[in-house]
């Protein structure tokens, strides 16, 4: 039995997952695909406070977020650059929203 959930296999006898308590399947189903974003960078910045406002002020927006080399703060310390991403759709207004909202300057194209 397994979870179909927490993807743990389970022996007999049990018939929820003692981790999430979701009901035991017989089979896993299939893992999703993996999907596949092409981002545009819309801001660039080494500042993580200008990346938590940005990511908030888009997020608020309904506009999906992905920021760029934030583990690179682990290798270069805070000077590492930050891209802040979105969808190619949302380019536009995500720039608007970080002009006019949240007094930031975006990249340009």
């Amino acid at each position: 039995m397994f979870c179909p959930r927490c993807r743990i296999e389970y022996t007999e006898g049990y018939t929820e997952c003692p981790e999430c308590g979701a009901p035991l399947v017989e089979e896993l189903p299939p893992e999703p695909e993996a999907e596949y974003v092409e981002w545009v960078t819309v801001l660039t910045t080494v500042d993580q406070n200008t990346v938590m406002v940005a990511t908030s002020l888009l997020e608020d927006a309904g506009i999906r977020v992905n920021v760029r080399g934030e583990g690179l703060q682990i290798l270069m310390g805070a000077a590492a650059p930050k891209e802040v991403q979105v969808m190619p759709e949302n380019v536009a207004q995500a720039r608007l929203l970080l002009e006019r909202e949240g007094g930031l300057e975006p990249d340009e194209e």
